[in-house]
């Protein structure tokens, strides 16, 4: 499967500044290396790898090739790259205090950007913020709508939303397929339980328009040390998996024409006794000539792929070399960075195979004729795999929830850009996320979006076929346009759903007249900030600029 990252970026909508001299695209490639670099600093250096103090210098050996191989990475991209990633970093207003610096000389100082788990969170985090990415955690979903729809249907019909805003396309009875890298608190997965065992019930009674809600699997996940989830076994006791077929597969990633990653899956052994196998040939700069390769068979009570077996291997390596052997760039460097991204990739290949299911890549056979028609989701409890995956799509799910929050409330949130979060009146972001300024900024780009993006009207778009019935409704009456009519009984009637359109794309079409003729559309009101003019108001000033010229002429 071939993949191109910066083009599913820019289809996400997002963009990225830069300075003079580098480009969009150079600045991208940066970001993702420097994003994978703190997923590997996550993954090692908490307490899952090196987890005890006669292990303290191992640990500090792998931050150090960890930024050593990084920060040589980004400068390849262009020599001066590391000095546009920090000034981007500081001005992201995610750091406070002293300005900070990418090193590897000395990554355990203060003034070091990734020198932990939590700084390296924050430095994804930081990114996300330069993409003008939001977080919106389910809770803030259709925030007081009446419904006794669980939340986790309601992100389903968020998902369908949003896919028919990026598409311009009405979705009619979608079917919705999971895939799930890990989950943790169960808690935060009640809404999820609920919302598939009241569809199903649902599905039994024979009521209209129920979704199909499919789990996913497929070589991604089978590779995965973490695949016995319990979210996986419910969707199994339920009978609800849809698997792929495919025994290889092989991944071109590409950044623009730039290939950063060469790798493949490939299945091994019969069913019930199956092993699979990563190869890697790229990982950015570095090339192999013979593959490295790594299988996911069990060590005793760990996969061969796990954080600890690979962690195990780290620290065998490095008490057995010695002191001249343990270089920058020497044979021990080397080895840690080759096993750490045999961990690296258990989630990002995941997301790459989530992405060619959302029909993003080339040669990808799987389970494809099952996805015609479909909206599929990515949900993951990883931190550093939701905010990756949030840059290449909407529908990523992230377990967020804290031990302080609700996690029936706040468990589950998603990540959607300034603009389509807008676009789909998803306006309520949390305290802890923005600040008051921003809030009072981004409900004011909704307010005027809304209108421009939902109905099309003053915009040569037609949205109006995806907006639901009161939606219309509401936007017709802003306008001074009658909803209802007079039968030949002389009952009133409400407008069918196509006499409705028909009224709207007239006045769509009224509005593009008027601002060629140079009359502007909107007026500024005493209470309502910047509005658009009603249907009459727009048709009286018409018919006065029509006489003006008309006297004009004979005069």
């Amino acid at each position: 499967m071939k993949i191109d990252l910066y083009t599913v970026f820019k289809s996400n909508g997002l963009s990225l500044p830069f300075s003079p001299g580098f480009t969009e695209i150079q600045v991208f490639t940066a970001f993702i290396r420097i994003i994978l670099a703190c997923d590997a600093i996550h993954d090692f250096i908490g307490d899952r790898a090196f987890d005890n103090k006669s292990q303290d210098a191992q640990k500090d050996f792998f931050l150090k090739t960890t930024m050593y191989y990084l920060i040589n990475e980004i400068n390849i991209i262009r020599p001066d790259m590391q000095n546009e990633c920090e000034r981007l970093l500081n001005a992201s207003g995610v750091f406070k205090g002293k300005p900070k610096i990418l090193t590897y000389d000395n990554p355990n100082a203060q003034n070091s950007f990734i020198r932990n788990d939590s700084s390296a969170k924050e430095v994804a985090e930081a990114i996300l913020s330069i993409m003008k990415l939001v977080k919106i955690p389910l809770a803030d979903i259709s925030r007081g709508e009446c419904t006794d729809d669980p939340s986790f249907l309601r992100m389903l019909s968020l998902l369908m939303r949003v896919r028919e805003y990026t598409t311009g396309q009405r979705v009619n009875n979608p079917s919705y397929n999971i895939k799930i890298d890990a989950t943790s608190d169960i808690m935060n997965l009640i809404p999820i339980y609920s919302g598939i065992l009241s569809n199903e019930r649902k599905k039994m009674g024979d009521c209209p328009n129920v979704a199909n809600i499919k789990l996913i699997e497929d070589l991604s996940t089978y590779y995965d040390p973490a695949n016995t989830d319990q979210l996986k076994k419910f969707f199994k006791t339920q009978n609800l998996i849809l698997k792929s077929t495919d025994s290889v597969l092989n991944y071109d990633i590409r950044i623009g024409d730039t290939q950063i990653i060469d790798c493949a899956l490939q299945l091994f052994g019969s069913e019930g006794n199956e092993t699979v196998k990563l190869s890697i040939k790229r990982y950015f700069s570095q090339t192999w000539d013979e593959p490295i390769f790594r299988t996911n068979d069990s060590v005793g009570q760990k996969k061969n792929n796990s954080v600890g077996s690979l962690a195990l291997d780290m620290i065998t390596s490095y008490n057995i070399s010695s002191d001249a052997q343990k270089t920058y760039g020497g044979l021990v460097m080397k080895r840690f960075y080759e096993l750490s991204i045999f961990k690296t990739m258990g989630d990002f290949l995941q997301l790459m195979t989530f992405l060619c299911l959302e029909n993003k890549c080339e040669n990808f056979r799987g389970i494809s004729p099952e996805l015609v028609d479909s909206i599929t989701a990515f949900i993951t409890f990883d931190k550093l795999c939701i905010y990756i995956g949030s840059i290449f799509s909407s529908f990523v799910v992230g377990e967020t929830g804290s031990k302080t929050t609700n996690p029936l409330i706040t468990g589950l949130s998603i990540f959607l850009n300034e603009e389509i979060a807008a676009a789909v009146s998803l306006v309520g972001y949390s305290k802890q996320s923005y600040n008051i300024e921003s809030k009072k900024r981004i409900r004011r780009e909704a307010a005027d979006s809304l209108i421009s993006m939902q109905s099309g009207f003053g915009k040569k778009t037609n949205k109006i076929g995806i907006m639901s019935n009161e939606q219309l409704k509401t936007k017709l009456k802003s306008v001074g346009i009658n909803v209802t009519k007079i039968s030949s009984r002389g009952k009133r009637l409400n407008l069918t759903r196509k006499e409705m359109e028909k009224k709207a794309n007239l006045f769509k079409n009224l509005q593009l007249r008027a601002k060629k003729m140079g009359i502007k559309i909107m007026y500024k009101s005493r209470t309502r900030g910047y509005v658009y003019k009603t249907y009459t108001r727009l048709m009286n000033e018409l018919e006065k600029l029509k006489q003006m010229k008309k006297s004009m002429k004979f005069g």
